[in-house]
């Protein structure tokens, strides 16, 4: 190769790192940027929604193993105002206080800032179900946006299992048999999609729209499902409890009153009892 030949190349070699080392500068300050404007922008604590994506959902708050003082997520919201997941914390605190009226506006302003945190839709229907003067409309509809926004078994799950708790709840207070339909019709598609563990509480749930249609036999079935798929101590009492309450209604009274000491036996801090009055022959009958 010539001087000429071996000069060009050179050159062309040395204008090729040059725009390389522009193209990497370009990278390293489009990164940085990007950082600096996602840090700035968002006082970020991790959102809901980005745990949901890495296959860690938020729990819902009537569910969650650890909930912190209330001085605690009063700090949190106070170092991280634009935090979803602060003002959910906030939120969970006040309802495990059934202060309902004050988790509110925290599970509002937590879904303000992230429409995704989908179990802060079950606390808000939660507040608005149990305050001292329920907003059933208003509570049917967040748990009807979270069912159109569940993806996942997890969350269909929930969404269909919270609706049949509401209408449960919704019968109770305003005797609409409609409301014991819409239950049945929630649990059965809750079932549809849950895990293991919460299959009892859906039985159970079931179980207890067929007794208050005074349907004796169904609800049986149903109450010995809860009991036979339950894995915890407490869902085990409470399915003995109300199957025994069942034979009961039939006449069973000693089988009822077997079950019942079952029922304390599976978890002794659970006061397993009837639920009727006047039910002559039953222990701890009221």
């Amino acid at each position: 190769m010539n001087g000429y030949g071996t000069s060009k190349a050179m050159s062309t070699i040395l204008d090729g790192i040059k725009t390389f080392g522009k193209s990497v500068i370009g990278i390293v300050l489009i990164v940085g940027m990007g950082v600096g404007f996602y840090a700035c922008q968002s006082q970020r604590f991790p959102r809901a929604s980005d745990n949901t994506l890495r296959g860690e959902p938020v729990p819902p708050p009537f569910a969650y193993p650890y909930i912190p003082t209330l001085e605690d997520a009063q700090r949190l919201v106070q170092n991280y105002p634009k935090s979803a997941v602060a003002q959910y914390e906030l939120a969970r605190v006040y309802h495990a206080q059934k202060e309902y009226e004050k988790a509110i506006p925290a599970f509002e302003k937590s879904l303000e800032l992230d429409p995704l945190i989908l179990h802060a839709y079950a606390g808000l229907a939660d507040c608005y179900k149990y305050k001292a003067s329920p907003d059933w409309q208003r509570a049917e509809k967040l748990l009807l946006k979270l069912r159109s926004l569940a993806y996942g078994s997890r969350y269909r799950y929930l969404a269909w299992y919270e609706l049949g708790n509401f209408y449960l709840d919704r019968h109770t207070a305003l005797k609409n048999n409609e409301d014991l339909s819409k239950a049945e019709r929630a649990y059965q598609q809750a079932l549809k999609e849950a895990p293991n563990s919460q299959c009892s509480s859906c039985a159970h749930g079931i179980g207890i729209v067929h007794a208050r249609k005074q349907e004796w036999e169904p609800a049986i079935s149903w109450f010995k499902k809860a009991v036979e798929w339950a894995d915890e101590p407490r869902p085990r009492a409470r399915a003995l409890e109300a199957l025994a309450n069942a034979h009961a209604e039939i006449g069973d009274i000693q089988t009822a009153n077997r079950l019942i000491e079952e029922a304390k036996i599976a978890d002794p801090s659970y006061q397993a009892r009837v639920w009727v009055r006047k039910r002559s022959g039953m222990s701890g009958a009221q």
